[in-house]
């Protein structure tokens, strides 16, 4: 859904309106171990992906979820 202004809501909304207008544009680089660059489709599927599994482990919208990765 889009405000008046033509600008997303939320996040996901905004990440998912720029896979979709910028899908083929590398978005990610990812350096170690091996070199591998991600487009703005493959990474908001990836990240799509995630979020299914998620849900399927019973996360429930609201719930606290920890990220850790290297920076």
């Amino acid at each position: 859904m889009s405000t008046a202004n033509n600008l997303s809501s939320t996040l996901p909304e905004a990440f998912q309106h720029t896979a979709e207008r910028h899908g083929s544009r590398t978005a990610l680089v990812q350096y170690r171990p091996n070199a591998c660059h991600y487009t703005y489709a493959e990474y908001y599927e990836a990240c799509v992906d995630v979020a299914r599994a998620l849900v399927a482990l019973g996360v429930e919208p609201g719930a606290t979820v920890a990220i850790f990765g290297s920076n």
